[in-house]
């Protein structure tokens, strides 16, 4: 039906525009210019509204979502919105690599030193580790696009690296194939309040 077909326009007119809307934040990033827009908010409010972002495709695909945010820590100062995007990527990546009935886990510690550790871990399909090893470089995955469009083009964690850099942060991704992926984002102390 045309309702139909105009839906299906409509959804692929959305996904280019997040597409498009990826490629100028990256670029963004590997500018001179490029300036965090600072403010101090609770980082378990961020990952809330991110987690609420992703419940209901986990819900229709079944797949187990859950939480664990340490309540001590205190105010985290950053891009909050950035940030935010870049949990959202997190968990929208694990959304597409793990199969209905799996499980992701995010969870959100402090460290004895006041850092922060927020990790998204997954028991999806994983990776080999000839493709952990070009999993952060954003222009690799795009020869792979059309004969598996799972894999998408890999904008994503690039974005969420950068990101976490931004912030004087650093990036960890541990995975194997058919066990799923952790991804750890430690996030310094001095960020938070």
């Amino acid at each position: 039906s045309y309702r139909s077909y105009a839906e299906d326009i409509h959804g692929a007119g959305q996904d280019l525009l997040t597409l498009i809307d990826n490629l100028l934040d990256l670029k963004e990033l590997e500018t001179t210019e490029f300036e965090l827009h600072e403010e101090t908010f609770l980082i378990s409010e961020m990952i809330t509204a991110c987690l609420t972002k992703v419940s209901e495709e986990a819900r229709n695909r079944n797949i187990d979502l859950t939480c664990s945010i340490d309540p001590s820590l205190p105010p985290l100062s950053g891009d909050k919105s950035r940030l935010q995007k870049a949990i959202h990527s997190l968990l929208t990546n694990a959304l597409k690599f793990t199969s209905p009935g799996g499980k992701i886990q995010i969870d959100v510690t402090r460290d004895k030193d006041g850092s922060c550790q927020i990790s998204c871990e997954d028991n999806g399909a994983g990776m080999p580790p000839q493709q952990l090893a070009k999993v952060f470089c954003h222009d690799t995955h795009l020869s792979n696009i059309y004969s598996n469009p799972t894999i998408g083009i890999g904008f994503g964690l690039s974005y969420v690296k950068q990101m976490t850099e931004k912030h004087n942060g650093t990036v960890s991704i541990i995975s194997s194939p058919g066990k799923g992926t952790t991804v750890t984002l430690y996030l310094p102390a001095d960020r938070f309040r």
